[in-house]
């Protein structure tokens, strides 16, 4: 069988954005990895339904001859660098040509193989507008499947286009026919570039298949390597840009947004290092190189939404208490999971069909503060037309709710959005309101010594904080007089005026910013808290209420005044450097607990500092 590519000749145009892949370029590796896991869960079941949805990541080298008809592939490149070399500001595009051609000239090229398991794969046959294979290798926009799917083949199926340096994909897959009989279909896709060759216009997306690029249905006129027997698809992503620690970044990306679907056992990921399970999720969240890997990456939201999975995972494996049922109108039962401990902040995640969609994305959900316990929810939709609804009010990035895509408009999504958020409010606060406490002077006012009031000078058998929301009384409360309590404007304003701008020191010299010298702003930091399960083994909880980059460091506070820095040698977060530990605060409300070792143990009252760049403070 002839098998070649075909880049058929019509007037429309292929630009650089026309693959869509736009939508994936900040988090190419991130985006490929959550859109890839959404649609195998989506896929339809094998007839024996042989457990969880399985996806392998597999890095391999392959000899360059190995791709079918490669001088197709480069006589289409170099017409179109030709086509490209005299017009004018289209670098980019000049840019992409090269880096392809070059790929496609080497000895050897890398593909990134995601094989997978335990789904019935992509049906066809391509001739079947309907069916799954044709909108993933035939439509623009299209999606298949119903209302309910975590994504179908959408605007999602461009993310493996943006993870390639070349724009080139193939896919195999084998699937039951409504005759009970297995079939077989393998296509080459690449989204280039549209050229002119004449008065001709030769389009940049093309296929490789049989005459006119149709699929492939004889699995016998395949190279090997693009060979599959089982009911199921693999995906081949020829040149994927990805960066050295890669699979540590799998990881991250399905922790992140499918810790659900891990835990009720839908869902296994592996790489050639890992094997993210539900047995092992909670392990791989404090994996080491899976740590150094999100300290790694340069959006702090990331690594938020991490360390809130991290929670959400504890939650729903290990929770103390038992879930909750909020029956809406509008979409039915709402399951609530969650646990409540000090020091984990206050946030709902919503899921759908195992799916993270985000935190606190509601309206009445958006802010809780002292009424309520620190706690994490998972909030999870039960019902098949709720889980529609809710589906139809989300972005093409399945990130958000948003009212103004429900199809009776703005208005009743909002009322919609309204109602939910009540509802979950008013179930959570039946279980989570916190107890109105006397007023006790906050340790960041008095001496910011980090140790339980009642166990200040020896070590802490518990790693929980007592009283992490700094409860305090006013020395000036005389005896017999009822006690108060503040609201939250009112600690506020009094947090506010105990900090004093004159503390800061300014930057005098452009030599000091070269330095990078720090200034010590322990002033600003809430409730620090220090519990000790050993002597050299301490977990600190604190609030930061301005956002920015400081170093975390600890210090023995002596009879004498005087103070021994400790140096801290390993860290739960952020990342050491001279003993100390650089994190980022990014929201004000959260409550941060790092567990931490130092070079020395301690069986005094211990200080906790935050230092902060001169730079930083003088912008500040």
């Amino acid at each position: 069988m002839d098998t070649k590519w075909n880049f058929p000749e019509d007037p429309g145009w292929d630009g650089l954005n026309s693959t869509g892949d736009e939508h994936f370029t900040k988090y190419k590796l991130s985006s490929f990895v959550r859109e890839m896991v959404q649609n195998s869960l989506d896929a339809p079941k094998p007839p024996d339904n042989a457990g969880p949805v399985t996806l392998h990541f597999d890095l391999i080298k392959h000899r360059l001859q190995d791709i079918p008809d490669l001088s197709g592939i480069i006589k289409k490149l170099c017409e179109t660098i030709e086509h490209y070399s005299s017009k004018q500001n289209k670098e980019q595009e000049k840019e992409f040509l090269a880096t392809a051609k070059l790929e496609f000239e080497k000895r050897s090229i890398q593909i990134l193989k995601v094989s997978e398991r335990n789904t019935g794969g992509m049906p066809g046959p391509f001739s079947d507008e309907d069916s799954r294979f044709f909108a993933y290798v035939e439509g623009t926009g299209l999606s298949c499947g119903d209302d309910t799917r975590r994504g179908s083949f959408g605007i999602g199926k461009a993310a493996p286009f943006a993870l390639s340096n070349t724009k080139c994909v193939f896919v195999s897959t084998n699937w039951i026919n409504d005759w009970q009989e297995k079939q077989f279909h393998c296509q080459g896709i690449i989204k280039s570039l549209t050229h002119k060759a004449g008065n001709k216009r030769i389009r940049g997306h093309g296929k490789w298949g049989e005459d006119g690029g149709n699929a492939i249905s004889d699995i016998n006129a395949i190279p090997q390597w693009l060979r599959r027997d089982e009911v199921g698809t693999d995906f081949f992503i020829v040149s994927p840009d990805l960066p050295q620690d890669w699979e540590e970044r799998i990881v991250i990306e399905t922790l992140s947004s499918f810790f659900s679907a891990i835990n009720d056992k839908q869902l296994v990921v592996k790489t050639t290092k890992y094997e993210v399970q539900r047995t092992s999720a909670q392990q791989l969240f404090d994996e080491d190189k899976v740590r150094t890997a999100l300290d790694g990456m340069a959006d702090d939201d990331r690594r938020d939404k991490f360390e809130y999975a991290r929670l959400c995972n504890q939650c729903l494996s290990t929770s103390d208490f038992e879930p909750l049922y909020v029956q809406t109108t509008d979409v039915g039962n709402i399951k609530l999971s969650y646990n409540s401990r000090e020091g984990i902040g206050q946030r709902v995640a919503f899921v759908r069909d195992g799916l993270l969609i985000g935190y606190n994305l509601l309206p009445k959900l958006k802010v809780w503060g002292p009424a309520f316990k620190e706690f994490i929810a998972i909030a999870t939709f039960e019902n098949e037309d709720g889980k529609k609804t809710m589906r139809q009010l989300e972005p093409p990035e399945h990130n958000d709710f948003f009212p103004g895509r429900h199809p009776e408009g703005e208005l009743k999504g909002s009322q919609i959005l309204k109602r939910i958020g009540e509802k979950i409010r008013t179930k959570l606060k039946s279980r989570l309101e916190a107890e109105k406490t006397e007023l006790n002077r906050p340790s960041w006012i008095a001496d910011l010594f980090g140790a339980e009031e009642k166990t200040s000078n020896r070590p802490m058998s518990s790693a929980v904080e007592i009283d992490p929301n700094g409860s305090f009384t006013l020395d000036e409360v005389k005896k017999g007089l009822r006690p108060f309590t503040l609201t939250t404007k009112q600690l506020k304003k009094l947090f506010d005026e105990t900090v004093n701008e004159d503390d800061y020191e300014e930057v005098e010299t452009e030599e000091d910013l070269e330095q990078g010298e720090f200034v010590d702003v322990s002033e600003i930091i809430r409730n620090p808290r220090i519990t000790m399960p050993t002597p050299s083994d301490l977990i600190v909880n604190l609030s930061c209420p301005i956002p920015g980059r400081y170093r975390l460091g600890l210090s023995i506070s002596g009879a004498d005044s005087s103070e021994e820095q400790l140096a801290i040698k390993n860290t739960s977060q952020g990342k050491l450097e001279d003993g100390k530990v650089i994190l980022r605060f990014s929201d004000p409300n959260e409550r941060r607990t790092i567990k931490v070792k130092t070079d020395q143990v301690s069986n005094t009252s211990i200080k906790v500092h935050l230092y902060q760049e001169k730079s930083e403070v003088r912008q500040s």
